[in-house]
């Protein structure tokens, strides 16, 4: 919408949109948006996602997956894996992921990618399969957020709200087969709700972003992956089953268009106010918004289990850490988990600690980062890493005898946190730096 209207972020939309309206403000529950729906005390931090899984987390999850019968199959428009909840109508707007259902549906994805030869049978593997469904989730959840958004910015342009607690099921059955067919793009959707729904479950096999979740597979084997999930929702209702019509970028654009097309003149009873159609199309709207309000729930499935317990120790961490403040947190993980730790006389931290660690922001990567100290406080075999060489490929060692160690934080994720430290002797820690898996950094000799 360049030269009609700025680039605005959510938070910008939410101000513009009370000026509309003094009476608009974010939290009107609406019942049929909340069915299904985990209670909100049991949802999960923001920052808590499966990139924290390590290798025994993942472990847990495959033998849970393997013992599990596996479905005929998963039907995600009964029973939905995430929801999007509007910020029109939602005070706690954003993406909420069933653990269970998310974990049930990757053991799926899986078996089906063992059959083809793309996975194997490993927890890492299955670790691979995890982050492309996640992946594929919430790229489907954004669009419905793209869509909100377009719909907002006809709402500043007329001046006027139209985005209200009967909007959802007032489009259930606005039709768009006619259109689609003047626009050239023929098929067999009929509504405006269900073509919503096909050109979600496209935006989720978006190659570029499953290769960002799985770079370690080829170009052949993520089309594989494409068209497994095709296959997988195949046999839904609703719109799920036709996202393979919209994978082509011109029938996406000619969708879009119609999409917008029909959700406006709905709304108004007019077409889109004079604006060219081109400019209906929800591409390069503001969506850092919503990437920062994806939360899980916490329930019963390892997944959803493991995941809670990084959430317990979260929430403390969100601000400027001090030594105090970290040797509590990992007390915390250590009594959680009932490990005999001790904290005061067996840790120790570096000069450049402090700095490295605060300049993670993340709330879930801070909570991996203090149980994998507690685990090797702990029993350090449990925690994943390797020893530091040298010259002549010696292992590095500092005065007091210590070996230099790179411990592994995240597991089989891009830019996975790595932690390094001196281990051995008295005190039993000695911690260095927080980084990235492909930074080096100089032990302090």
């Amino acid at each position: 919408m360049e030269g009609i209207m700025p680039k605005i972020s959510t938070e910008i939309l939410f101000q513009d949109l009370k000026q509309i309206a003094p009476e608009f403000a974010p939290g009107q529950k609406i019942q049929a948006l909340h069915e299904g729906l985990p209670d909100i005390d049991s949802q999960l931090s923001v920052g808590i996602d499966i990139e924290l899984l390590n290798s025994e987390d993942l472990g847990a999850i495959a033998e849970e997956v393997r013992n599990t019968e596996a479905p005929t199959s998963i039907n995600r428009h009964q029973s939905p894996i995430a929801w999007y909840l509007p910020y029109h109508l939602n005070r706690d707007w954003g993406i909420v992921i069933s653990s269970s259902r998310l974990q049930e549906y990757a053991g799926q994805l899986w078996r089906r990618l063992i059959e083809c030869g793309v996975l194997q049978d490993s927890d890492e593997h299955l670790g691979i399969a995890l982050r492309l469904t996640q992946t594929s989730v919430i790229e489907h959840e954004i669009f419905h957020h793209k869509v909100e958004n377009i719909v907002s910015r006809q709402e500043l342009l007329a001046n006027r709200i139209l985005y209200k607690g009967d909007t959802a099921l007032m489009f259930e059955k606005v039709e768009v087969q006619q259109a689609m067919l003047d626009s050239g793009c023929p098929g067999p959707i009929k509504y405006a709700k269900e073509l919503e729904e096909a050109l979600a479950n496209a935006a989720g096999v978006n190659l570029s972003q499953l290769k960002r979740a799985a770079p370690e597979l080829s170009e052949g084997e993520l089309k594989t992956v494409v068209a497994v999930l095709h296959e997988m929702d195949s046999g839904l209702t609703g719109g799920y089953q036709h996202g393979s019509l919209f994978v082509g970028r011109r029938e996406s654009v000619i969708a879009l268009n119609v999409l917008a097309e029909s959700y406006i003149r709905a709304s108004f009873g007019s077409p889109s106010l004079g604006l060219r159609r081109d400019y209906l199309r929800p591409v390069g709207l503001p969506i850092e918004g919503i990437r920062k309000r994806i939360r899980f729930s916490a329930d019963g499935s390892i997944l959803g289990r493991t995941l809670g317990q990084l959430n317990k120790f979260a929430g403390q961490s969100a601000g400027v850490l001090t030594e105090e403040i970290i040797r509590q947190l990992i007390t915390r993980v250590a009594e959680e988990n009932r490990w005999s730790v001790q904290v005061d006389s067996e840790l120790e931290f570096g000069k450049n600690f402090l700095y490295s660690v605060n300049k993670v922001r993340n709330k879930g990567k801070r909570s991996a980062i203090w149980r994998c100290v507690a685990k090797v406080l702990y029993n350090f075999p449990v925690a994943r890493g390797h020893t530091v060489t040298g010259p002549k490929d010696r292992v590095l060692k500092n005065a007091r005898g210590q070996s230099a160690w790179r411990l592994y934080v995240q597991e089989q994720t891009p830019q996975a946190l790595r932690l390094h430290a001196w281990h051995g002797g008295t005190p039993n820690l000695v911690l260095l730096n927080v980084a990235n898996h492909d930074r080096t950094i100089d032990f302090e000799l």
